[in-house]
This record gives C-alpha cells, sequence and structure tokens, in this order.
C-alpha cells in the first residue's frame, strides 16, 4: 500500500481505509442513536506515533504510524459512535486477525477498549485497481489475470470462514505489481454473526453493487462472484462496465444486465459475462472462477503468497467493551489453517530484498531527482507519468515491464512521502500539462536569478574599478559632466569626486533593478526542488555593501 490513499474517484494515494460513508441500521445494542465524533485529532495511539491521514470513511479513519524503531503501518481509528460502530470495528480486527494476512492486509495490535478505538494493520505496498487504470489506463491481460486470481483466491478464503464481503470494486484492490490483495473488509458479513446492517440497506456504490443488492437482498457469495466480474472488466477495458453514478440509470442498468463490456479482451469476455450474469444462481461459484483464472494465467501458476500466522495479540482481548455488559474476555482465537491451495505447488521462496527492474528505478538518478522535484512541488499523481516516461527510455525489460504505478509507491514508501503532502504548493492541476507549465515557470525563475545576479556583479565591478583607479576614464567617463556643472567641494584638502557619486547612484539604481528581477524571480521558482545556488541575492548585497562604502568614501573627500 502506498503512504497515501484515495476514494475511488478522488487521487493518492490508496492503502486500508474506509472510502465511503458506512451506514449502521439501528439496534439495541448501543443507546445512542445519531453517529457522534469523537475527541480532536490526536498524534499517537499506543505505542504508534500518526503522520499523516490516509483515508476516511463514515466511521473509520486509517493514518500512517510507526512505533519507535519500527516500520511504518497503517493504523485505522474509530472516529464515530453509533449505533452497533464498535462492533462492527471490533468484529473487522477480529476478522483480520483470523485472515492472518493470507490476501487481506495483517492485522498486528489494537486497544478496543481505548476512549477511541483502534488497531494496527500492515501497511500495504501499492496503489488501487482504480488509481492504476486512471493513472495508466487498461492494464495488461496477464496482469488482469493474475490480479484478479490473487482476489478470487482471498475471497475464496473469506467464504471459508463464514463471512461474504459485499463491497468487491477497483478501489478496493491494491495492486504491488501484478498480485492484489483485498482492503476493507469492515463491512463484511458473516453467516452467523450479527448483521449491522438491515435487509434494504446498500453498502457502497450503486455501480459496483450486484443486482440482487439493488433489489434489498443480503450479499451472498455470489454476490463477491459479481465483484470479481466487474473488476476483471474494468482492468482490462480501462471503463466502468455501468455509467457512473447512483442514479435511477445507474441502477436501471444494473439491474437489467446492460452493461458496456466492448473493452474487455476476447479471451475473458466469456468469464466476465458468466460472472455478471443478472441471476445469482446463474454465476459460477468462486472455486470455478478460481480454476478457470488458474487455467488462463500466464506461464508457470505462481500460487498466492504463502498464508502467514504471525504471533500477534488476539482483538478478541478488548472486544468485550462492545457490549453493554460486562462479560469474561475470549481467549484468543487460534490460528486460522492454511487455506486449501487450488494448485498443489511448493511455495517459493521471496527474494531478498527488491527486483532487479525495481532496484534500476531506485538507483536511476534522473528519475529521482525529477521525482523528488514532483513530490516536493506537489505532483503525486503527476510522478506516475514521470516512472513511465523514464520506462520508456530503457532497453531493459524488466524495468519495463514493471507497473509504473507500483513504482511510484515504492519509491514514496522508501522515502516516507506521503501523497498530498506538499499539495498546497502547487500552482496548476495535477496532470502532465500542468507539471509542463510547472517546469516552464521554474525554468523561467532560474533565469531570472542569473540575470540579476549579473546585474548586480556589473554594478560591483564598476563600483570596484571605478574607485580604485581614478585615471581610469572607462567607467566614470560618462558622468565627467558632473564635474563642470557643479561646483568644487573640498573636505580635508580633497574635493569631492562627482563623477565618481555619479557612476554610484547609476549602480545604487541598477542594483534595484536587480533586487526587483530577483522578487520575481523567487516568485517564478517556488518552494520545492529544484532549488539550485541562488547567485542574484548574494552579489546584489554584496553590491550594496560596496556602493556604501565608496559613497561614504567619496563624500569625504577621499577618491578623487
Amino acid at each position: 500500500m502506498s503512504a497515501g490513499e484515495t476514494a475511488e474517484d478522488h487521487v493518492p494515494t490508496v492503502q486500508v481505509g474506509d472510502r465511503r460513508a458506512e451506514r449502521d441500521a439501528p439496534t439495541t445494542r448501543v443507546a445512542t442513536a445519531t453517529p457522534q465524533p469523537l475527541d480532536a485529532e490526536v498524534a499517537a495511539v499506543g505505542p504508534y506515533r500518526l503522520k499523516g491521514l490516509i483515508g476516511s470513511g463514515g466511521f473509520g479513519a486509517v493514518y500512517v504510524g510507526r512505533a519507535p524503531g519500527g516500520q511504518p503501518v497503517a493504523v485505522k481509528l474509530l472516529t464515530y459512535v453509533g449505533d452497533g460502530a464498535r462492533e462492527r470495528f471490533a468484529r473487522e480486527a477480529e476478522l483480520l486477525h483470523r485472515l492472518g494476512g493470507a490476501g487481506f492486509p495483517r492485522y498486528l495490535d489494537g486497544d478496543l477498549r481505548a476512549a477511541r478505538p483502534w488497531f494496527a494493520m500492515e501497511l500495504l505496498e501499492g496503489v488501487t485497481v482504480a488509481d492504476a487504470v486512471r493513472h495508466v489506463g487498461p492494464l495488461s491481460e496477464e496482469t488482469v489475470v493474475t490480479a484478479a486470481l490473487d482476489a478470487a483466491r482471498s475471497l475464496g478464503r473469506l467464504h471459508d470462514l463464514g463471512y461474504v464481503h459485499r463491497d468487491v470494486k477497483p478501489a478496493n484492490a491494491v495492486l504491488a505489481g501484478r498480485r492484489a490483495t483485498l482492503i476493507d473488509v469492515g463491512i463484511a458479513k458473516g453467516e452467523h454473526v450479527h448483521d449491522l446492517t438491515t435487509t434494504g440497506e446498500m453498502i457502497g456504490s450503486v455501480a459496483w453493487a450486484a443486482p440482487e443488492r439493488l433489489a434489498g437482498d443480503r450479499g451472498t457469495t455470489a454476490s463477491d462472484v459479481y465483484g470479481i466480474g466487474l473488476l476483471i472488466a474494468f482492468a482490462s477495458s480501462g471503463a466502468m462496465p455501468f455509467p457512473r453514478g447512483d442514479d435511477a440509470a445507474t441502477m436501471s442498468a444494473v439491474a437489467e444486465g446492460r452493461s458496456d463490456l466492448s473493452g474487455v479482451p476476447d479471451a475473458l469476455l466469456p468469464l466476465v459475462r458468466r460472472t455478471t450474469a443478472v441471476a445469482p444462481e446463474a454465476r459460477p461459484p468462486m472455486r470455478e472462477v478460481v480454476a478457470e483464472l488458474q487455467r488462463m494465467a500466464p506461464g508457470a501458476l505462481t500460487p498466492q503468497r504463502p498464508t502467514r500466522t504471525p504471533e500477534v495479540p488476539s482483538p478478541t482481548r478488548v472486544a468485550s467493551a462492545v457490549a453493554p455488559t460486562p462479560r469474561p474476555v475470549p481467549e484468543p482465537p487460534a490460528a486460522s489453517p492454511p487455506a486449501p491451495q487450488t494448485v498443489a505447488v511448493p511455495q517459493p521462496t521471496p527474494p531478498a530484498g527488491p527486483p532487479d527492474g525495481l532496484q534500476r528505478m531506485f538507483d536511476n538518478r534522473h528519475l529521482a531527482l525529477a521525482l523528488k522535484a514532483a513530490h516536493e512541488r506537489g505532483y503525486d499523481a503527476t510522478a506516475v507519468h514521470l516512472v513511465a516516461r523514464a520506462q520508456r527510455r530503457t532497453h531493459r525489460k524488466a524495468v519495463r515491464a514493471l507497473d509504473p504505478a507500483r513504482v511510484k509507491a515504492s519509491i514514496w514508501r522508501r522515502n516516507g512521502w506521503w501523497d498530498g503532502q506538499y499539495a498546497g504548493r502547487r500552482r496548476f492541476p495535477d496532470t502532465e500539462q500542468g507539471w509542463s507549465q510547472e517546469r516552464a515557470m521554474v525554468r523561467r525563475g532560474w533565469w531570472l536569478d542569473k540575470a540579476a545576479g549579473v546585474l548586480a556583479l556589473v554594478a560591483f565591478l564598476a563600483v570596484v574599478v571605478g574607485s580604485l583607479t581614478g585615471q581610469d576614464a572607462s567607467v566614470r567617463a560618462p558622468f565627467g559632466w558632473l564635474r563642470q556643472i557643479l561646483p568644487v567641494v573640498e573636505i580635508g584638502g580633497r574635493a569631492i569626486a562627482w563623477d565618481l557619486v555619479g557612476l554610484l547612484i547609476a549602480v545604487a539604481a541598477a542594483l534595484y533593478g536587480a533586487v526587483r528581477i530577483s522578487r520575481n524571480a523567487q516568485r517564478d521558482r517556488g518552494v520545492g526542488a529544484p532549488q539550485s545556488i541562488r547567485f542574484a541575492p548574494g552579489l546584489i548585497a554584496l553590491g550594496y555593501a560596496v556602493v556604501a562604502a565608496a559613497g561614504l568614501l567619496a563624500l569625504l573627500g577621499v577618491l578623487t
């Protein structure tokens, strides 16, 4: 996951968190009738110091957190208290713990008894499918198949635990290269768990909802199969299958199955049509979807990353706080057994360090300077285009095969950056055209600064030459007429050199002009990299000092 995350229709930064307004049906578990905000922003929770907001929704907010001497993590806080809010929050933490990081963010730690309940989870490296498509267009067929296979396997594990995700969409699938991890399990419904939403309540966007959800039915495993089909269609075509929005036209198109699949590759079209059938019973079960994607997977199949069962504290140690009356704290759940693998092949040993292609991008000094300049001036979205441009200029296949969005996210995480960190400095839209305008203004400021510096340097040399060589008429000659019209004034037996005084006045005017040019240069250069050495300010200050000293000596009549 990248350091920064956005909603489906909003750029930057992509990570675990709620990206829509969650809604809760009234229950009798909590007395509060409507959601109420908790206390103000906090700087730290538990051992984690919060650095920047990743994303927020109706009941939760996700921040980048770091414990002393530890790696960055994603910290989710309950931001509102309402009917069933704490139960849903505790259930999400419990479910993440049971999943053990297999296809979902790994649960790390948490405290649901705190005044502001929180839990920490794995900080994913990558971007959502929604942002990847928005930045680079339709993804390659190989990437789509591999990512969809990861998502389908993850949903299969979730279904094996008795839960349904209910909001499978591009904004909830994080890409790291071609691998995909699902997020947002806070709205998952268990078959034997009290549902915190009513039968007719909608979760997520209408354009990504299964038809039966629009009819008021609760989500089933077939609803997740439908979400996988839309995910494949969107990622492979680069366009939403249904009209964007939550209006009547979108609901009618979804309910009647009038999807636009014109951009879906022929190899994927049959699977998309089967998984997006209007009738839930007409869709294949998830295991058949996994088998079909495995058949289409390129080359030798690479199974999902091994199931991890880290030794972390169970969230159930604090889940009892959601009940109105105290009850015994349940024992931590046993680590869930590894999900059955469809393809029985040995798990590959992960390579040490980043892949060769990604390491070469890290070592590209020219790209590093360009990305640093783009980030420090608020052009985080444009950075993906800069990476793609650098990939097109290289002949190395390992570099060209990388996902530009993944490279950008990896560099951001490596440097501790996050999207929007310097958004206030941006002067043009965060597009390639806007970045070109920004660079043009920076270049203009660079040249203005050098022009002001040259003007100040000429003024400085004129004063020095005119002051030290009284016999040299090359500098003071244009002001010789002043000595003919002004009276002779002697101080201490020496006459004031009026031609030198005139030269000093002209030089002071030139320095004033240099100051004006330098201010314009500073305004055009803006704030952030690149900020090369500025010549004008120092030379102007030196020029003023020399003019003041020479003027004082001239008035005293020391120089002739």
